[in-house]
């Protein structure tokens, strides 16, 4: 019986990017059947966790975030301002500044999004075992540190 070959950091790297890509894609696919979600594109999706995450912003800002051009990025913000997510003010110093910002229907679909990914990440960890979680945990930890060393955290 022959022995696994070792694997070397490269692999791991590789093993590691796959198994991500693979995740990701499946929640993807898992947020897009979601019917709360059938009216609103994914950019549009993104666009409004973005406003969530940091409050309001500039178009140019969120097309720098979503690296696409300010027509593109205006357009989407157009789509979600006619469905009542999203609204433009003018900044009070500079009126050539148009600042974009969750309404309260846009807060309440993100809020409901994010409880429907906590309610699925709990469902998943609790079909876990103890020994699966506390693999998670250190995972999690693990990543946080290599931010940190990085300069992300």
């Amino acid at each position: 019986m022959l022995e696994p070959l070792p694997r070397t950091r490269e692999t791991l790297i590789e093993e590691a990017l796959a198994r991500i890509d693979a995740l990701s894609a499946r929640r993807r696919r898992m947020l897009c059947e979601q019917p709360l979600h059938r009216d609103v594109s994914l950019p549009q999706l993104y666009v409004l966790m973005l406003l969530q995450e940091r409050g309001r912003m500039m178009v140019s800002e969120l097309s720098g975030e979503l690296h696409i051009s300010m027509p593109s990025a205006s357009s989407i913000v157009d789509r979600i301002e006619e469905n009542g997510l999203v609204e433009r003010t003018r900044d009070d110093i500079d009126r050539r500044v148009v600042h974009v910002e969750l309404t309260e229907r846009g807060r309440a679909l993100v809020e409901e999004i994010m409880g429907l990914k906590r309610e699925a990440v709990q469902g998943l960890l609790g079909a876990m075992t103890d020994e699966e979680l506390t693999d998670v945990v250190r995972g999690a930890e693990a990543l946080e540190r290599a931010l940190t060393r990085l300069g992300g955290g």
